[in-house]
């Protein structure tokens, strides 16, 4: 008599063949696992696949975010991160790697763990825009973050394990609307747009501003230095380090960022980027020369081009600066004529090419051209011009002598 219970086979479904183009075993001869290529990548790289929310989260500023099981949409910038290093917290001795954040949207700031389950190449932008999708969230305290300011809460996230939470990068193109979203400073106030707590000259932060810990100066980028590779003393593995000029009306520093933080600078400008760096740390090298320079701790924050007052009045002084400090040299009287000069139809700024063909052109004999060429020394030995003025004037002191007798 047959059994009336079903078979196993009948809660399974019959395998589909693959296709020709993904074939069932690699060039080597080894048999597939059955994952598509796509399967893997996802797998691999979590965050390089489209996410789409499977569940209704709420959106909320982080200042009105309370901790425990709630599915919340947050958006902000990366104001802090760090990378941890293979074998490095962790208990288990495994491959776990974790990216910390710390992102603000202006109200308020909350710290960002995520995990990976194999190594990526992905490095976050110190001011880049993120959203996070959470279910869960933990008081700062209770989740053993450190004291870092403004910072009240925390969540954990784990890229293609948990399908509820996630995390995407955005990649803002400049001029856009999302260019300009989220980029109000903490504690700004808009009624009193002039009174930002704790915010101060980098001249006082020099002098003794660093002792408060929680001040904040508000700077422009002077210059980007290159990718420098320090190896420390203890022989670990080796560092990069780039040092960025920044400045304001009343000092000059430079800015060291380690690490993964220094592409970060690929994006900003000279003179027009403003950093708003809050609790840096402080450092003066006793040498020959004290030189001084700050940077990023664990707990501080940098907010790239954040938008308020203070922000716009920096960047018309640095204007007015950069106009001050130009060298203008004026037309030499009796040499140039003027007039022909602004007026004329001939050419004044040449470069090099230019003059050698119109030299050239000329079948030995000198041309008359008026003109100005912008050039960049590249290298001055003043040895040389030292030792041929000397022999110049050692000759002619012989040619004098050689007359006189």
């Amino acid at each position: 008599m047959g059994s009336s219970f079903p078979s196993i086979q009948s809660f399974f479904q019959r395998e589909v063949k693959c296709r020709n183009d993904e074939p069932q075993s690699t060039a080597s001869g080894v048999p597939r696992d059955g994952f598509t290529s796509s399967e893997v990548d996802a797998a691999l790289d979590p965050l390089s696949v489209p996410w789409t929310p499977s569940r209704l989260y709420h959106k909320l500023p982080i200042a009105h975010l309370q901790a425990g099981p709630r599915d919340y949409e947050i958006a902000g910038r990366i104001v802090n991160h760090s990378r941890s290093m293979p074998g490095q917290n962790n208990q288990g001795g495994g491959e776990d790697l974790h990216q910390y954040l710390v992102v603000s949207d202006g109200s308020a700031a909350i710290a960002v763990k995520i995990f990976y389950g194999k190594p990526t190449h992905h490095v976050p932008i110190l001011g880049q825009r993120v959203t996070i999708w959470s279910t869960y969230l933990s008081h700062a305290k209770k989740a053993e973050i450190g004291h870092i300011p403004l910072v009240h809460c925390s969540t954990t996230i784990y890229p293609g394990r948990n399908q509820a939470s996630h995390i995407v990068f955005h990649q803002d193109h400049p001029g856009s609307r999302e260019t300009s979203m989220l980029r109000e400073p903490l504690e700004f106030d808009p009624e009193t747009p002039d009174d930002l707590r704790g915010l101060m000259t980098l001249k006082s932060f020099l002098d003794a501003g660093y002792d408060m810990g929680d001040g904040k100066v508000l700077v422009c980028v002077r210059s980007v230095g290159p990718r420098k590779v320090i190896q420390p003393k203890n022989g670990d593995a080796s560092l990069s380090l780039v040092e960025v000029g920044i400045f304001d009306e009343t000092a000059t520093s430079v800015l060291k960022l380690w690490g993964d933080k220094i592409d970060s600078t690929q994006s900003w400008r000279p003179n027009r980027t403003g950093l708003l760096i809050s609790s840096p740390t402080y450092r003066l090298s006793n040498h020959s020369v004290e030189i001084s320079s700050i940077g990023l701790g664990y707990s501080s924050m940098i907010e790239v081009d954040p938008n308020f007052p203070a922000v716009d009045w920096l960047r018309r002084k640095v204007n007015c600066m950069m106009k001050m400090d130009s060298v203008v040299t004026p037309f030499p009287e009796g040499l140039w004529d003027i007039e022909t000069t602004v007026q004329g139809p001939a050419r004044v700024l040449f470069t090099l090419a230019e003059v050698e063909e119109t030299i050239r052109q000329a079948e030995g004999q000198c041309a008359d051209f008026t003109g100005k060429v912008n050039v960049i020394i590249l290298d001055v030995n003043l040895m040389d011009l030292w030792r041929s003025v000397r022999t110049f004037h050692n000759e002619w002191y012989v040619y004098y002598a050689m007359r006189k007798c």
